[in-house]
């Protein structure tokens, strides 16, 4: 953070950017921004009244032109408890930030508490065979027979390749957020889009009641699917481990639902064709948790901040 004196400020529209700008690159990351929300708390808007006025519910970052200029649209007296006490110093490296692309635990808590919503990634590619392609997005929809588990679940995939431009409605990057879960340290997660069909608001679990090609994929694996709110024993709790790839999460199902044992973790590979992949596209894969103590069968996972 910019050093912390007693001083006046003269413009505070650098001040304030450079108390965001924490690792000192020269531009305002959504992390950074929701971090200093959640640390500052300024009173007179929500986080998403600034998240939009600083230009940040469409972008991932903003540079020190775009905010100032932002700033246009904001009183100097919404942050008056912050910059009594900021003074301009040099910024220092990134590398001497107690952020430095913050710690991913920490942004995993900003990110719970302050409600913002994210894609879920797949980074990392499963299967000594590489069987599922690196950079797919998880989302469910109901279009066919294939995508219903019951007229309560909806099957979980991961979809690659999603042209740009494509209208929200026709999407095949659901956007999820944390709700706190049971147990300590977990989270419950909420798809919150509503893309072909799938409504949005159901929540993310795995079961093994239904025999494959349902729920049981095979002894190590189950199935995931996103489940319709109301029943609390169809909403799972999720832990979230650092991944092995850089701003990476590995997820843990830690809730024991309808026969599923804790401890899988979330997962995508289409080792087996049918039921695997989605009506038997190469570019659509069923996600699952899977249990098997190799890390090279436990997904990576960015959430990528919308």
């Amino acid at each position: 953070m910019a050093a912390r004196g007693s001083s006046k400020p003269e413009n505070w529209k650098d001040l304030l950017f450079d108390d965001m700008d924490t690792n000192g690159d020269g531009k305002v990351e959504k992390i950074e921004f929701l971090e200093w929300i959640r640390t500052n708390k300024p009173p007179s808007r929500t986080v998403s009244d600034y998240q939009r006025l600083l230009g940040l519910h469409n972008a991932t970052f903003v540079t020190r032109e775009n905010f100032v200029k932002a700033c246009d649209n904001l009183e100097p007296f919404e942050f008056q408890h912050v910059l009594r006490n900021l003074k301009p110093v040099p910024k220092k490296a990134a590398a001497n930030s107690p952020l430095n692309k913050l710690d991913r635990m920490a942004a995993l808590k900003t990110i719970a508490t302050t409600g913002a919503t994210f894609k879920l990634k797949l980074k990392s590619e499963h299967g000594y065979d590489h069987y599922t392609i690196a950079g797919s997005y998880m989302d469910a929809h109901r279009t066919g027979d294939y995508d219903k588990r019951n007229d309560d679940s909806t099957a979980v995939h991961v979809f690659q390749g999603e042209p740009k431009g494509t209208p929200p409605e026709r999407s095949c990057q659901g956007e999820f957020k944390l709700e706190p879960g049971v147990t300590k340290d977990s989270y419950k997660i909420k798809l919150l889009s509503g893309h072909h069909n799938q409504p949005a608001g159901w929540y993310l679990d795995a079961h093994r009641i239904c025999p494959s090609p349902k729920d049981m994929r095979n002894e190590l694996s189950t199935y995931v699917h996103v489940f319709k709110p109301g029943n609390s024993n169809w909403h799972g709790d999720w832990a979230f481990e650092e991944g092995q790839l850089p701003n990476t999460y590995m997820i843990k199902l830690v809730s024991s639902h309808a026969n599923q044992q804790p401890g899988w973790y979330l997962t995508a590979h289409s080792h087996c064709e049918f039921p695997d992949r989605r009506n038997g596209s190469e570019n659509e894969t069923r996600v699952q948790v899977s249990r098997i103590d190799d890390p090279i069968w436990r997904g990576e996972w960015e959430l990528e901040l919308t």
